[in-house]
């Protein structure tokens, strides 16, 4: 595959998880984070599910971006029930540490897969 086909992949599902982020965090606020977790969760599986039928470029571009929505919105919407378990005056701290840890897993896993020289191992992180 060709170097913009190829770079144009992570950049789709990308620009699908600003959307879900900005959008369904929102929705997330208005019906629950409870109901819109369940939301997002069950339309990860249906998209993944799909991402099976892509059968040529343009129909997989498509499905990257569809799966990046629920993707971007997992996240924080996971964060924000986890927080709002805990009593007021450590939610903030809290929260930082929530999402440094999602930060960390990933930059764990790039080191990880660095320090073990598997080949093509950075397309594990697409």
């Amino acid at each position: 595959m060709a170097k913009l086909p190829s770079s144009a992949l992570p950049t789709s599902r990308r620009a699908g998880a600003l959307a879900g982020a900005l959008v369904l965090c929102q929705l997330a606020d208005r019906f629950g984070r409870r109901n819109m977790l369940i939301l997002i969760l069950l339309s990860f599986g249906i998209l993944l599910a799909f991402a099976t039928l892509a059968s040529n470029y343009p129909l997989l571009l498509i499905q990257r971006v569809c799966i990046g929505l629920p993707l971007g919105a997992a996240q924080p919407v996971i964060a924000s029930l986890y927080v709002g378990l805990f009593p007021a005056r450590v939610r903030g701290r809290l929260a930082g540490l929530v999402n440094a840890g999602f930060t960390s897993s990933m930059l764990g896993l790039s080191v990880g897969l660095a320090l073990l020289g598997a080949e093509g191992a950075w397309r594990q992180l697409i």
